[in-house]
């Protein structure tokens, strides 16, 4: 039963990508499926907005992964038990 509700669930988030997907290679503009083709990817290639779209969303993931790379290694670092491990003078 719980298999079920799992598979209507993933059939309800996955059925819609999948239909853009398969009617982004769409010839037509229309609703009916005549052929596979990559017209619109082409457009969307020669499309300054989409560009910078693209430009944008790799400067924001590559920082964000930059930053969640040095924030989840700094704590295994070999500084962040002892100061006295980094040169750095001791307080106490």
């Amino acid at each position: 039963m719980l298999r079920g509700y799992a598979t209507i669930i993933y059939l309800f988030l996955y059925a819609p990508i999948a239909l853009i997907v398969l009617f982004s290679f769409n010839a037509q503009q229309r609703q009916r499926f005549q052929h596979f083709a990559v017209l619109w990817y082409g457009k969307a290639a020669h499309n300054t907005f989409v560009i910078e779209a693209l430009e944008n969303s790799a400067i924001v993931a590559s920082t964000s992964a930059s930053l969640a790379t040095i924030m989840g290694t700094w704590p295994h670092s070999p500084c962040s038990g002892s100061k006295d491990r980094c040169g750095l003078p001791s307080t106490a």
